[in-house]
């Protein structure tokens, strides 16, 4: 694969943000700080796959168990975040949200878009479950769980 598509899209993006030197780094990727720090977004590209790898890190969270399990259930057919998934940053203790794309297939207003909303989705949902309270729960007990699963049958 050729990464040049890859590059003109982050100088493009750079340009439309007024960061005219945006490029990826040395090691394929970059990262922007989002809402006074609040948000980070990294950008990585692999050439081999021609594949971004986007995600943004809710700095500001420290998540708690109520937190995950409502990150977790989210990920269910990818479709609340826009096609992000969550996950947890082990090294920093914080919650992400992900998001893989094929290169070729997007163009400028493309990669905003995905951008925007990935970096949308973080923002909304550092404050959602910033908000949450501790007893509030995202999985359902256990009466619930079996109460749903017999109507299913």
């Amino acid at each position: 694969m050729d990464r040049t598509h890859a590059d003109r899209l982050v100088a493009e993006l750079g340009g439309r943000l007024g960061l005219p030197a945006l490029a990826l780094e040395d090691e394929d990727s970059l990262t922007l700080s989002i809402d006074g720090g609040a948000v980070t977004v990294r950008i990585a590209y692999a050439e081999q796959t021609d594949m971004f790898d986007l995600s943004t890190r809710l700095e500001r969270l420290v998540p708690r168990p109520a937190h995950l399990a409502r990150a977790l259930g989210l990920n269910f057919c990818w479709q609340a975040n826009a096609g992000a998934i969550f996950s947890l940053d082990r090294l920093s203790g914080r919650l992400e949200l992900k998001r893989r794309c094929l290169a070729s297939d997007l163009d400028l207003a493309g990669f905003n878009e995905v951008l925007e909303k990935l970096v949308g989705h973080g923002i909304a949902w550092a404050k959602i479950l910033g908000d949450m309270k501790d007893e509030q729960s995202a999985a359902p007990d256990a009466a619930g769980a079996r109460m749903a699963m017999a109507a299913r049958a």
